[in-house]
């Protein structure tokens, strides 16, 4: 299970860093950061669900919580991104 966590951990922060870095890269094109953003939305949202799913601790309680914290994101994207 140690190994399940670290693994998970990294693959999580990998990929937001390779998003941030996009972002970055992207700096002069608002809409391509704002699909940037959208796709790491859905990377931790399912990457996230598959983590639960694995650890066999999956409830409705994570997946709300997961669709909250999205959600929250992607108005927050929205809003700076004015679209």
């Amino acid at each position: 299970m140690k190994h399940l966590e670290k693994t998970a951990h990294l693959i999580l922060f990998a990929g937001l860093a390779v998003g941030a870095l996009a972002v970055f890269t992207m700096r002069s094109e608002s809409s391509s950061q704002f699909v940037i953003f959208l796709l790491m939305v859905a990377f931790y949202l399912l990457w996230g669900l598959v983590y639960h799913h694995l650890r066999r601790d999956f409830n409705k309680k994570l997946l709300l919580e997961y669709l909250a914290v999205s959600t929250v994101v992607l108005l927050l994207a929205v809003m700076m991104f004015r679209i």
